[in-house]
């Protein structure tokens, strides 16, 4: 996480026990280093053994499996708690054992060959490492870990699957390979304020590369002041197509503001209730750039605006 996000949180944390307070907001581009990224290689054997092993009962095993998926030592243990009186207290530690455990293949690169996406969800932590082909085996090229509570107990009914997902990329040419763009999750928060970033991410060179990353979700309401409390919700979604012929996508934006005094209390549990009453809905174009290998803006026809009718 930046300094500076840690600083806007630290800021907005001061902010609310001050009435009407104006909460700060997170730039809707967002960076790489937001979304808890690595880059460290390590080799690795099958992909299918390393799942193997994770689910080991063996603990030394286990935890060689959870060093290999990029976990620390403080990660890949917890504490043993007794309940034992006058009050629990900590006796020891132990291996985590991984709730979820999801192995799949995807083209990400540029050529035929397929990386391997393992991801792995215990408790509110979810956990993915990305794997090349090699010479000898496999090499990790990249890890990510995402603390997402926010998703894992927050009305999303697969967690996983939605932190760690695959995006198809059309091409404008029928392809030998279906390529796709890994997308991740992360999301943060505190009292009155939840977002969540995206990145999207390709292979190339041997190296995870991200294409392009925003906040895909960002909600903020003061519980401070008088009622109507007032609530500002931000919605975006990126998807690919061809843009005037070039290969691109569209950044889609939508807000709004709401008295979160006048809604359900199941809408702030079921995302797509929670995004219903957006409006105000913008686009912003892009095409894909080789040289940069990232989606860079581009000024094109308007997705958001209707066509004009025939004469």
């Amino acid at each position: 996480m930046s300094r500076i996000l840690v600083f806007w949180l630290l800021i907005s944390t001061w902010l609310i026990p001050v009435a009407g307070a104006i909460q700060p907001q997170k730039p809707a581009i967002t960076n790489d280093s937001d979304l808890g990224v690595r880059h460290d290689h390590a080799a690795w054997p099958s992909p299918e053994s390393l799942t193997k092993d994770l689910h080991s009962n063996d603990e030394a095993v286990r935890l060689k499996a959870l060093h290999l998926l990029g976990l620390s030592d403080e990660q890949a243990y917890e504490a043993v708690w007794t309940d034992h009186s006058p009050e629990p207290r900590i006796v020891g530690k132990k291996v985590i054992f991984p709730d979820v455990v999801d192995l799949r293949y995807a083209a990400l690169g540029e050529g035929d060959a397929q990386q391997a996406i393992v991801a792995m969800q215990t408790g509110p932590m979810i956990y993915a490492a990305i794997a090349n082909p090699a010479a000898k085996g496999w090499e990790r090229i990249a890890t990510f870990n995402c603390w997402c509570k926010y998703e894992i107990y927050g009305g999303v009914p697969d967690a996983l699957n939605e932190v760690v997902r695959l995006s198809p990329v059309p091409l404008l040419r029928p392809p030998n390979t279906q390529h796709f763009e890994l997308v991740l999750l992360n999301s943060g928060g505190g009292t009155g304020i939840y977002w969540q970033d995206e990145g999207h991410y390709r292979v190339h060179k041997d190296e995870l590369r991200s294409v392009i990353s925003f906040v895909s979700r960002h909600r903020n309401c003061d519980p401070t002041g008088p009622a109507p409390h007032i609530c500002n919700l931000e919605r975006r979604w990126f998807y690919t197509t061809a843009v005037d012929g070039i290969h691109g996508g569209v950044l889609v934006e939508g807000r709004v503001d709401f008295a979160s005094d006048t809604i359900p209390q199941v809408e702030n549990s079921v995302r797509e209730l929670e995004d219903r009453p957006l409006k105000t809905i913008s686009c912003r174009t892009y095409k894909w750039d080789a040289q940069t290998f990232r989606y860079e803006p581009f000024k094109s026809t308007n997705p958001c605006s209707a066509p004009k009718p025939a004469p």
